[in-house]
């Protein structure tokens, strides 16, 4: 598999696998279920990430709370969800983005901003194709207008498990 020159992800060959047995896949997928407060209003605040599930052979780490580090250089496809809150009945502006720490810069088309209307909740899902060096780390981060705007999560009756209030799966698509 290989990125070409137009951006599109190009194979060649035979892709084979039944899942039992795969390993070297370098995927990960990170959470959190707990509420991401907004302490300052238009503050860029990091995500706190509670917990890593790397696949076998995964070169992902968690570093600090905030900071997803891998030790491969490579394409990684990038899908992040985020349940963004509203308390209040007013409309207000809420911003994701993803940063690569390391190399000091905002990662293009990974952000989404959305204008939430009234009380509730709303899912946002956002995927992207990035390239990292070894050692880069990958922050996500969120900023919004008031301090009624917040990243959280609720079950939705009949059901009691909520969905995490931030997650993010990042596949190594090629070297």
């Amino acid at each position: 598999m290989a990125i070409g020159n137009n951006g599109n992800i190009v194979t060649t060959g035979t892709i084979t696998g039944y899942g039992a047995g795969i390993t070297n896949t370098n995927c990960v997928f990170a959470y959190v279920t707990t509420n991401e407060n907004t302490t300052t209003p238009s503050a860029v605040q990091p995500i706190t990430l509670q917990t890593l599930v790397p696949a076998a052979g995964s070169s992902w780490t968690l570093s600090g709370s905030a900071n997803l580090t891998t030790s491969l250089a490579g394409y990684y496809l990038v899908n992040y969800r985020a349940e963004c809150t509203n308390s209040s009945a007013a409309t207000f502006p809420i911003e994701v983005i993803a940063s690569n720490v390391t190399q000091t810069l905002e990662i293009q088309g990974s952000e989404f901003t959305a204008q939430l209307q009234g009380k509730g909740g709303n899912p946002f899902t956002v995927s992207f194709i990035v390239h990292l060096a070894a050692n880069d780390q990958l922050q996500f981060a969120y900023a919004a207008a008031n301090t009624s705007m917040y990243l959280a999560s609720a079950a939705l009756p009949p059901f009691t498990t909520a969905p995490p209030t931030f997650s993010v799966t990042i596949t190594r698509i090629s070297p």
